[in-house]
């Protein structure tokens, strides 16, 4: 849970010190094998904290699979984990999880594995 306190901490403009870009899955036209790729639409830039998880938040993440686990902290903002993935300088993250911090629609704390 975070106090009032860490809250404030959080959302200083100086510790969302990074540029990620917020990207949308598009349904691409079939080709004429009849496979279609999907395609991703850059829909906001936002600033956001970007850190990497390691150890214990590893585990306390649920996450287990080989590849770099990334956890980025943001503003709150609509985010499907199934239809959006995030734009890290040249790095592409597959949102695993979203959560809203204390369910107060202020900050968000999404999971993710980098794309390899």
């Amino acid at each position: 849970m975070f106090a009032a306190e860490d809250f404030k901490r959080l959302m200083q403009i100086g510790r969302l010190n990074r540029r990620v870009t917020v990207q949308q899955r598009t349904a691409a036209s079939p080709d004429s094998f009849g496979a279609a790729d999907a395609t991703w639409t850059d829909i906001a830039t936002i600033d956001a904290a970007v850190q990497p998880l390691r150890g214990q938040e590893r585990s306390a993440a649920r996450q287990t699979e080989a590849g770099a686990d990334i956890k980025v902290t943001m503003r709150y903002r609509t985010i499907d984990a199934k239809n959006y993935r995030l734009k890290y300088g040249a790095r592409l993250l597959d949102i695993e999880s979203v959560i809203d911090i204390d369910e107060r629609h202020r900050v968000l704390e999404v999971n993710c594995k980098e794309v390899v």
